[in-house]
């Protein structure tokens, strides 16, 4: 890498530095257990999610599953259950000798984020971190929320790497990079519709794509 190439790399956390697919599914599977219906398996549900299809709850219990969901799916307890993608350390030391890395994610709980990136042992890597509380989960407008936590900080040439059309969004209206990658919660087909500068299949080919811009 070329050192005189000071672009800023940011990263979102849920899905390309972390696998939550058992975090998820334990929510949504409690919530099963507790108002009398029964889950279907973890494999069709992280499916599901990944190609934006419907989870089905009923009718009548679909606003307490939302709530439910926002009250629970950032409780520490339930942090514990994210594990970090394959080769997330290594890429994220060798990056760091080169660019400023940030973090930018929507949770709504931000001492229990920094206390599980401590945990996790990923808060060092980043020059800062930046969380906003998202406009609701599933909100088609959150890549305004991320766009508006970082804008005062980009600058020509930075990269956003992420797996949501949010991060998709937030970077192409700020005129960055965008890099989506495939092992988070959305699936190609899905990134695909976004049109990301790059579709990329695991964090390991961040540092040659930066090599090669």
């Amino acid at each position: 890498m070329k050192k005189e190439k000071q672009k800023n790399i940011f990263f979102d956390l849920d899905g390309p530095l972390l696998d939550v697919s058992d975090r998820y599914y334990k929510v949504y599977s409690d919530f099963c257990f507790k108002t009398g219906l029964k889950p279907i398996s973890k494999q069709k549900f992280w499916d599901r999610k990944r190609k934006e299809k419907t989870i089905i709850i009923p009718d009548s219990l679909k606003h307490t599953y939302r709530q439910y969901w926002l009250h629970h799916i950032e409780q520490y307890d339930n942090l514990l259950l994210d594990t970090p993608q394959k080769n997330v350390f290594a890429v994220l030391e060798k990056l760091k000798e080169n660019y400023p890395l940030y973090l930018i994610t929507l949770r709504n709980k931000r001492g229990n984020l920094l206390r599980q990136l401590e945990y996790l042992k990923l808060k060092k890597f980043f020059k800062k971190i930046f969380s906003q509380s998202p406009q609701s989960f599933d909100s088609k407008e959150n890549w305004k929320i991320k766009a508006g936590v970082i804008q005062s900080f980009v600058q020509k040439e930075d990269v956003i790497v992420g797996d949501t059309a949010t991060d998709i969004n937030c970077g192409k209206n700020l005129k960055m990079k965008t890099l989506a990658i495939t092992t988070g919660i959305k699936t190609r087909s899905i990134l695909l519709v976004h049109k990301p500068d790059r579709i990329i299949s695991n964090i390991s080919m961040v540092p040659r794509i930066l090599h090669t811009t």
